[in-house]
């Protein structure tokens, strides 16, 4: 059942019951204290023109979570029609497309570290698991032949760096420091079992009744691995990570230092007609 319009009186305690939570949260994404302001503004005039249509199935909260989100998607939807030329200016301060883009929840290409997650995580841990399974000893009679110092302590230290180096970069956790053992396993492995088996890893030798038949494998792979390895370490973890989950908390915590308090809308323009809570620029 719609609400009555007795019930408009409501709109007069949005300011201040949600203007803040509000406005940080849009300044999370679009990273501009007069772009969030306007946006948020934006948002309660919408609401109040939509109130009487407000049926209650869900919180006044995430109602105008709601508004908000839309009206950010109608703000870069436009700002991308013309990228790179049509600059915003707002409180003698410009904005470009370009540089708005990059705020995380909005650029493209942070999306192209959750494949390189995904297969060197998978991969690190596969080559532990297999380590694992077929018994630390015998990997790290391996290492002794290869005359790597103190094997068996070696060869427990790579089965662990490779779980749990692996299973932080396929949770995207702390990915600049596992990088660095990962890193030191793989150049150990490339200078000591396969630089001198040149740079393809891929060697096809021969096709039998039993299968293909491959030569020792180069370092080629150790290089893929390694390059995975920067890329991350250069972009970041990436969206659904541990590392962008604790880059939010660390931005919404930033955001309260920044403006706490809804007085930032109140102080920003002349009252609203009608609702005397309601501020917009003149």
């Amino acid at each position: 059942m719609a609400r009555e319009s007795s019930n408009i009186a409501y709109p007069e305690k949005w300011v201040d019951e949600y203007g803040d939570c509000l406005y940080r949260y849009a300044l999370m994404r679009v990273r501009h204290h007069q772009v969030a302001e306007d946006l948020v503004q934006e948002t309660l005039f919408a609401a109040v023109r939509t109130c009487a249509n407000f049926r209650g199935s869900s919180s006044e909260r995430s109602w105008l979570y709601g508004i908000l989100k839309n009206k950010i998607c109608d703000y870069f939807r436009k700002l991308a029609q013309d990228p790179g030329t049509h600059p915003l200016k707002k409180s003698n301060h410009t904005i470009f497309v370009t540089d708005v883009l990059k705020a995380p929840e909005w650029n493209r290409h942070r999306w192209s570290t959750l494949p390189l997650r995904l297969i060197v995580g998978y991969g690190f841990m596969e080559h532990g698991h297999a380590k694992l399974v077929h018994g630390p000893e015998r990997f790290a009679a391996i290492l002794h032949v290869l005359a790597v110092p103190a094997p068996e302590l070696m060869a427990w230290a790579t089965i662990l760096v490779e779980l749990l180096g692996g299973l932080a970069v396929l949770l995207g956790a702390f990915i600049p420091l596992a990088s660095v053992p990962m890193a030191c396993v793989l150049l150990t492995a490339m200078f000591t079992a396969h630089l001198q088996s040149g740079f393809s890893a891929i060697k096809l030798q021969a096709v039998t009744a039993a299968g293909a038949q491959f030569g020792p494998p180069g370092y080629e792979v150790d290089l893929l691995y390694l390059a995975c390895l920067a890329a991350l370490v250069l972009s970041g973890s990436g969206p659904f990570s541990i590392g962008s989950f604790l880059a939010k908390r660390l931005n919404s915590s930033s955001c309260e230092g920044l403006s706490s308090r809804p007085d930032r809308l109140k102080n920003s323009g002349v009252r609203y007609a009608g609702h005397p809570n309601l501020y917009h620029h003149g």
